[in-house]
């Protein structure tokens, strides 16, 4: 850290654990400032205590990763509708079940959920002519508050054509 402060005169939001009271180890999120006060130089510090936030964190991550699991062993796609920015995110098993390769429907992204490509478009080319309006009527009703949950059958278009039915 010294080195650092050394080369560009602060280190901010740098992560540490330390030892706290009783052994235990906390989280910390610190920075420092080198400063000068009459002609002697020095460095100035603070640190946070993030320990709760990163057990939160911790338990969000397993969280997710048991919803993938179990996501994976049912061979179930997933998605999540983001009205306020338009977008539609989906994960790999959902362009999987549509018989798609997840390159060609969706943006690359190191996450494991990805925007969809177009996702403004898939309701009106992806979802089947006859099924679109109850569709696009039953998540409107729900982002309304008008339901308690989204619940469709409408049938989507595979990579070879054919059209298959899901159930949201």
């Amino acid at each position: 850290i010294l080195e650092r402060i050394e080369r560009q005169g602060r280190v901010e939001n740098h992560e540490v654990r330390m030892h706290g009271c009783q052994g235990r180890i906390r989280d910390m999120l610190c920075t420092f400032v080198a400063f000068n006060y009459q002609g002697e130089p020095g460095v100035l510090g603070w640190l946070l205590d993030i320990t709760e936030r990163k057990r939160a964190e911790r338990r969000v991550r397993e969280s997710e990763e048991r919803l993938e699991a179990a996501a994976n062993a049912a061979n179930l796609g997933l998605w999540e509708y983001l009205p306020k920015r338009q977008e539609l995110l989906v994960n790999a098993g959902f362009a999987a079940m549509l018989g798609q390769e997840p390159g060609r429907i969706l943006r690359q992204s190191p996450e494991k959920w990805s925007r969809l490509i177009e996702s403004s478009v898939f309701w009106v080319y992806e979802i089947h002519p006859d099924d679109l309006d109850r569709a696009v009527d039953c998540l409107k009703r729900h982002l309304n508050g008008e339901t308690q949950a989204y619940r469709a059958e409408y049938r989507a278009r595979c990579a070879d054509g054919r059209w298959k039915w899901l159930l949201d």
